[in-house]
């Protein structure tokens, strides 16, 4: 399950937005004080 042979930094670069996509998404509205913009998405 940890094997971590034959990843690259290729596959870390492409998780990146992945795992942070999702929080920049509902931060921007949150920035801008669209707070119930931000709960609906």
């Amino acid at each position: 399950m940890m094997n971590y042979q034959g990843t690259g930094a290729t596959q870390f670069l492409i998780a990146i937005p992945l795992l942070f996509g999702p929080f920049l998404i509902i931060a921007i509205p949150l920035g801008l004080g669209m707070d119930n913009l931000a709960w609906i998405i």
